[in-house]
């Protein structure tokens, strides 16, 4: 299945790339308040294009056109940006490069439920492929950068992300039912019952995940890992993720959506402090063994939350408003935090508080989840809402 190939396919390109950024615009001179910034924009680019991508499919059914012209844009940015070394013009580079890369996930999350409902496949057997091209893009990319240099990244990341593109093209991404204004589409989905509180949420999985992904180079650079240890703390937190993700949707079924997303900012905290705590490169890389239960299993309940909880003729929109806020907002504060406070900490430092603010944030969700649930604001049923769908109109089908 093409959405088979396009997970593993995204996640070999992401890791050429994203958790080496950081690192990147470090070794090109700029100050550690200017890496917050780039590491920040990103993803806050990609929160404000994100929306703006799911409206357009939901109203034209041409997603995966849509994906192929904003991945071919993110291939060309990317390789630019991670080689330049004025901070006004790397800022402008960065914020194509996450204008074109905004859809990226939202799209095939969307297309993949799409095919666990038609083939019966459970999500995360289809994303778990995007672990084997995480754990698979680790080593290659440690053992590029060995060989070739720093370089390595942006010729991997084009080459693969053009390839990439090809791919999305033939997703059958949902759309073409709705037929409002792009303010509709959002407004609708944000008075949905419950959505507020799980918003939040999704916010503090996307700060703590964030902090993790932007950093943890930095932080096993700092206690002297090399290159091959960077590109292999990649592969040992696959192991978790994968295992994590073959049974995840069983987990989701038994304990629940939200109570999943809420499980997996509580393990956030405990990575984000140990990783600060530990300084033996051995035990950060066992450390790792974490990342299936802070980023599969909540992840799994975001998506399948936001499928419960929306409306059909809103599904990419849905799925790009979860992308929004996971990997645009909370990152885009994480990036932005996390280079404040490691110009004044360190990253051990950073790390640590980091933690500490996320599990105040945890608190307040649980809290806020726990009354919205007394009061039958937890149900998974759709509320009734005014959205305008053209008549007749079906889900677009695209060449699989």
């Amino acid at each position: 299945m093409p959405i088979r190939r396009y997970y593993f396919l995204y996640f070999v390109a992401a890791a050429a790339l994203m958790p080496s950024l950081a690192l990147l615009f470090t070794e090109r001179g700029f100050s550690g308040t200017q890496v917050g910034v780039l590491v920040a924009v990103i993803p806050l680019t990609v929160a404000l294009a994100g929306p703006v991508w799911g409206a357009i499919a939901d109203r034209t059914g041409r997603g995966g056109e849509l994906l192929w012209i904003g991945l071919t844009v993110a291939a060309v940015a990317g390789a630019v940006m991670v080689n330049l070394t004025g901070f006004v013009v790397a800022l402008g580079v960065a914020v194509v490069f996450a204008v074109g890369l905004a859809p990226s996930l939202p799209f095939a999350d969307a297309a993949a439920l799409i095919e666990r409902e038609r083939r019966g496949a459970t999500y995360g057997a289809l994303r778990a492929w995007g672990g084997v091209g995480w754990g698979v893009g680790g080593p290659l990319v440690g053992g590029a950068a060995a060989l070739a240099g720093r370089a390595a990244h942006g010729v991997l990341h084009l080459v693969l992300t053009l390839i990439l593109a090809a791919v999305g093209r033939r997703l059958v991404v949902p759309g073409g039912r709705f037929v409002g204004r792009t303010r509709d589409a959002i407004g609708t989905l944000l008075c949905l019952p419950g959505w507020g509180v799980f918003l939040a949420a999704v916010a503090a999985f996307g700060f703590g995940a964030g902090i993790v992904s932007s950093f943890l180079f930095v932080r096993l650079a700092e206690v002297g890992g090399s290159a091959l240890v960077l590109g292999l703390a990649l592969s040992v937190g696959t192991l978790s993720e994968l295992a994590m993700f073959r049974f995840s949707d069983r987990i989701v079924a038994r304990i629940g959506a939200m109570a999943a997303l809420l499980l997996g900012i509580a393990a956030l905290v405990v990575r984000l402090v140990l990783l600060g705590a530990l300084d033996g490169i051995g035990a950060l890389l066992v450390l790792q063994l974490l990342h299936g239960l802070t980023f599969a299993l909540p992840w799994t309940g975001a998506v399948t939350h936001a499928l419960r909880t929306s409306p059909e003729e809103l599904m990419a929109s849905a799925q790009s408003a979860v992308g929004l806020t996971f990997g645009g907002l909370a990152p885009a504060l994480g990036g932005l935090v996390g280079g404040l406070l490691l110009g004044r900490h360190g990253a051990d430092g950073m790390l640590v508080r980091s933690g500490a603010g996320l599990a105040l944030a945890g608190a307040l969700i649980l809290v806020a989840w726990g009354w919205g649930h007394r009061r039958g604001l937890g149900s998974t049923t759709v509320a009734a809402a005014a959205v305008p769908i053209a008549p007749g109109a079906g889900s677009s089908a695209a060449a699989s």
